[in-house]
């Protein structure tokens, strides 16, 4: 699976946010963002981030400054 993003989907979401988009509870959110920490060896979210890069898991085609 490949994940790209552009200027027209890119968000940061919080635990609840996702949650609540994808009709979870946090609780879930947060354990399966904690196992994939721990599975990438991941210090943290953007950590985990640029192990995707290097994965070629994530690709981002075009992004702006966020102010």
């Amino acid at each position: 699976m490949i994940l790209s993003i552009d200027n027209s989907n890119y968000e940061i979401l919080h635990s609840n946010e996702i949650s609540t988009q994808i009709h979870l509870s946090p609780h879930t959110i947060i354990t399966y963002r904690r196992n994939l920490l721990k599975k990438l060896d991941a210090k943290n979210g953007a950590d985990m981030v640029r192990i995707a890069f290097s994965y070629g898991v994530l690709h981002i085609h075009k992004m702006s400054q966020v102010s």
